[in-house]
């Protein structure tokens, strides 16, 4: 009997021990249960950078039990606010459309549980991104026609991100190319003199942009200015019929000049053979067709919007 009554007493005081631990397990249970839906913002929105008429979205994430959401808006940086009636205004995620007017706009979402309570998510906004900028060669170099001695420069201009420049020279006609020492040589404006030595290189720049992408520019050359000494008119100059005077060509002339082939009309120190229309002189008013006065035209002729009448190739004042 006292053996019974031991082992009895043993499988008591076990439903006992038990009894007094379970309470302590569930409530261990029931905490994490109330962590996990006790109400929380646990990923806030944030700043949208993209380009006018691109979709945005503000997502924001929660737990709680119950949850509700009202995107709001701010116009005044935040002091006042008010919902919002965009896509998804009640639900995690806003989405809109970005426009010029909506820049100055800030959202929060107002986040609610079951039980009444409420959390405000971080203030962001619409950022326009600039728009993208196209890798490329705008204006070509030129080649650079002037006397021995002269200043020479060759420019390239170019657009794209984090632009980089390298000169290049070539004395094979551009078979083979090497990197140019000269002044400038890494900028966009190559600078040197005119020699007779250089007459024979060819001149080109490369252009890398930020992402490791190049462009060759046109390949130029130095040409040496023919000299036509004691020469004044119009006379052919490498390769171009122009106004020089002691066998340079004047650039600053406008006007007709004269040359043993006749009188022709002058544009800035080169003959202009696409001009046709009334050019004046301290002679007189004359009729210029294809760039040449001809004293052999005569009669009524079209210039322009009028009729003029016209004698041995000058205009008639009466």
């Amino acid at each position: 009997m006292n053996d019974n009554l031991k082992r009895f007493t043993a499988v008591l005081l076990s439903m006992i021990f038990l009894l007094v631990l379970l309470p302590t397990g569930a409530s261990a249970a029931d905490t994490a249960h109330y962590t996990q839906d006790e109400l929380a913002i646990v990923s806030q929105p944030e700043d949208c950078t993209a380009q006018l008429g691109d979709e945005v979205s503000f997502t924001v994430s929660a737990t709680g039990e119950g949850l509700g959401y009202q995107w709001q808006y701010s116009k005044d940086g935040g002091r006042t606010w008010g919902n919002s009636g965009l896509p998804g205004n009640k639900t995690a995620t806003l989405t809109t459309e970005l426009t010029e007017a909506r820049l100055v706009y800030s959202f929060r979402c107002v986040v609610t549980d079951a039980g009444g309570n409420t959390l405000n998510s971080d203030a962001v906004r619409m950022i326009k991104q600039a728009p993208a900028v196209t890798f490329a060669i705008t204006a070509q170099p030129e080649d650079f026609t002037g006397l021995i001695g002269d200043a020479v420069s060759f420019t390239v201009s170019a657009t794209g991100e984090g632009l980089g420049y390298q000169w290049q020279y070539s004395k094979d006609g551009g078979r083979t190319w090497g990197n140019s020492g000269l002044p400038g040589n890494k900028t966009a404006t190559l600078t040197t003199e005119l020699t007779e030595a250089r007459l024979v290189y060819s001149f080109r720049c490369v252009v890398t942009d930020a992402g490791g992408n190049s462009l060759n520019s046109d390949a130029v050359r130095m040409i040496k200015q023919e000299l036509v000494p004691a020469v004044n008119g119009v006379v052919l100059l490498n390769g171009k019929w122009v106004y020089a005077v002691d066998g340079v060509q004047d650039t600053s002339f406008t006007g007709l000049a004269e040359n043993e082939n006749g009188w022709w009309y002058v544009r800035s120190g080169e003959v202009d053979f696409s001009y046709t229309g009334l050019v004046e002189n301290e002679y007189g008013v004359w009729y210029v067709a294809g760039g040449a006065l001809s004293f052999d035209v005569n009669g009524v002729l079209s210039c322009g919007d009028k009729w003029i009448y016209v004698t041995g190739g000058r205009q008639a004042t009466e």
